[in-house]
């Protein structure tokens, strides 16, 4: 299953980078509302940092709903990337979480695993003494 990640990985990789790559479904994706809250909206991200540029609080009004860390690093993310390639840091941190997730998923079934072996031995007991009793009873 581990082995399978950087396949699933890569998968999903293509998947996204197509996503990003069609407008006409990312622009549909975009205006859905089931999708797009005032937190997850990417258009008040760049409302936002276009305000903070332009010398206004973007917190005045009810456009930016996100952290003053988040609007410094969409800030430095776009004077590095540009606004044209802000997907490929969406590329990573996507991976980078997906990754992640799976350690905590194989690092979780191995402690419950493990978990599991100790107290094997102990349900094993109590198996057998209410079986004891079942039988006991059946007998009075």
């Amino acid at each position: 299953m581990v082995s399978s990640l950087p396949v699933i990985l890569f998968v999903a990789a293509g998947l996204r980078m197509w996503l990003f790559r069609s407008h006409s479904l990312a622009h549909w994706l975009s205006e859905r509302p089931e999708l797009v809250t005032p937190l997850t909206s990417w258009k008040r991200v760049t409302e936002g940092l276009a305000l903070k540029r332009a010398g206004v609080a973007p917190y005045d009004g009810d456009v930016y709903h996100e952290t003053p860390l988040m609007l410094c690093m969409v800030d430095y993310a776009d004077v590095l990337l540009g606004q044209n390639n802000m997907w490929i840091l969406h590329l990573v941190v996507d991976l980078m979480t997906a990754v992640l997730l799976s350690r905590v998923a194989v690092e979780t079934r191995r402690y419950l695993l493990q978990f599991q072996a100790t107290e094997e031995q102990r349900y094993s007991i109590l198996l057998l003494y209410f079986c004891y009793k079942i039988a006991a009873m059946g007998k009075s």
